[in-house]
């Protein structure tokens, strides 16, 4: 009997294409809550692409109170007025994208809601992806605490999205070529935000996810 697929992976803000592709090839995704939470990684920015090339989209995280802080606790900061300055930013690059109005002005209302932690934010944004997308949510669950080494039939993914190692667990990865707002005058940017994929895609962003080839998951210790 083949074991169910299960995999730990992080938050993540606007997930790119790959953390989704993770997601859609489990049987039970765990969202890792008692982390210590790291900075400058995938769990509060996203990548998109404009005219330019390549905006990185950051959520303001307000500052920890000592060196140990729970994933789960880190609160948003609005200081700045980084909420229209994403909407902006996205609805700029984006609205001459086939399907943008498909799933702009529930992110917008998303995003306007102005949650007080970083997990809820991230969540309702996969609760709307996958919505669209029409898979359940039944198969996302959360950590209740936190284990360092999981046993082998379980997928530790909590290490590959840190910005800094991301290239290395996705450049064997082959992302199929898809329509982008801005082709041919910039060549394809690849594993952007799902947002890239949905605007530009549409429905079709599902099919999507059975063309990525040569993506052997990779069991990283934390």
């Amino acid at each position: 009997m083949t074991e169910p697929k299960i995999k730990i992976l992080p938050t993540s803000y606007f997930g790119n294409i790959y953390y989704y592709y993770e997601l859609l090839t489990s049987n039970l995704v765990q969202i890792e809550l008692y982390e210590n939470y790291p900075k400058q990684t995938f769990r509060n920015r996203s990548n998109i692409v404009n005219s330019n090339g390549i905006i990185c989209l950051s959520v303001p995280i307000e500052k920890k109170n000592n060196n140990f802080s729970y994933t789960k606790d880190m609160k948003i900061s609005y200081q700045t007025d980084w909420v229209s300055y994403h909407l902006k930013t996205i609805s700029t690059a984006y609205s001459h994208a086939p399907f943008f109005e498909y799933i702009f002005y529930d992110i917008e209302n998303i995003l306007k809601e102005k949650h007080k932690f970083i997990i809820d934010l991230n969540n309702q944004l996969l609760i709307l992806i996958f919505k669209f997308l029409k898979i359940e949510t039944s198969k996302i669950k959360y950590t209740n605490s936190y284990i360092k080494n999981y046993e082998h039939n379980i997928i530790d993914l909590r290490n590959v999205f840190k910005e800094t190692q991301h290239n290395i667990f996705t450049q064997n990865i082959i992302f199929p070529e898809y329509n982008q707002v801005f082709f041919p005058k910039l060549q394809f940017m690849k594993n952007l935000s799902i947002i890239d994929l949905i605007f530009n895609i549409g429905n079709e962003a599902f099919l999507y996810f059975n063309k990525i080839q040569n993506a052997p998951t990779k069991t990283i210790s934390t």
